[in-house]
């Protein structure tokens, strides 16, 4: 093997190395990047529901573990349902308040139906087992105490209709296919955007001052 060939290999390869390490680079930062923005709408979560609806401490951070939970163990999930279409969805359903609806059939701050949750908790059983919930039935005595158990199944279901569906007809489906409903959702959806784009402009300035 010629001297000139082994230096021409040898760069080869270290073009090779730094190409790959670039990449890594990017998607290391990337994921970074995407880790701080929703943890930005996780605390705007927090935010809005404490400035809006005042909802106790206690409710907020049984809401933000399953955020934190979904993060670490299916991060496909959260990419997939952000905690600003929760919002909208709590907004709109019940505008935060844990109660029972249609003839008592829907049930907590997201109005979660009773074969919705046995559907969902059948999919996604370890989830449910992490928060404990595994074998309850959906009935007001455990769903009025468990806002986590409320809000994984919403997530979830809410992810099985983006899959199943589109984004485009997911919310309708949602409320058993009205588009109103949709229609509503996706403009509160980009208002509550908006809200958040200020949220986290004026979050980034107080770190920086």
């Amino acid at each position: 093997m010629s001297k000139i060939y082994k230096i021409k290999s040898v760069k080869l390869i270290i073009t090779v190395c730094l190409v790959f390490f670039i990449i890594f680079l990017i998607f290391t930062l990337l994921d970074i990047s995407n880790k701080k923005d929703y943890q930005y709408k996780i605390d705007f979560f927090q935010y809005y529901l404490k400035t809006h609806y005042g909802l106790k401490d206690i409710i907020i951070t049984d809401f933000v573990e399953v955020f934190e939970m979904l993060n670490e163990n299916r991060s496909h999930i959260v990419e997939n349902v952000t905690p600003i279409e929760m919002l909208a969805i709590g907004i709109k359903e019940t505008n935060f308040k844990n109660v029972k609806g249609d003839g008592d059939d829907s049930l907590g701050f997201f109005q979660v139906q009773e074969p919705t949750y046995w559907f969902i908790k059948h999919k996604y059983n370890d989830l449910f087992l992490n928060l404990g919930f595994y074998s309850l039935p959906w009935i007001w005595d455990n769903v009025r105490i468990r806002p986590d158990a409320q809000l994984l199944t919403a997530i979830l279901y809410l992810d099985y209709l983006k899959n199943r569906f589109s984004e485009d007809v997911a919310f309708s489906h949602y409320n058993g296919g009205n588009m109103y409903y949709q229609q509503d959702i996706m403009v509160m959806i980009d208002k509550l955007k908006d809200e958040f784009k200020q949220y986290k402009s004026n979050k980034e300035m107080r770190y920086y001052d």
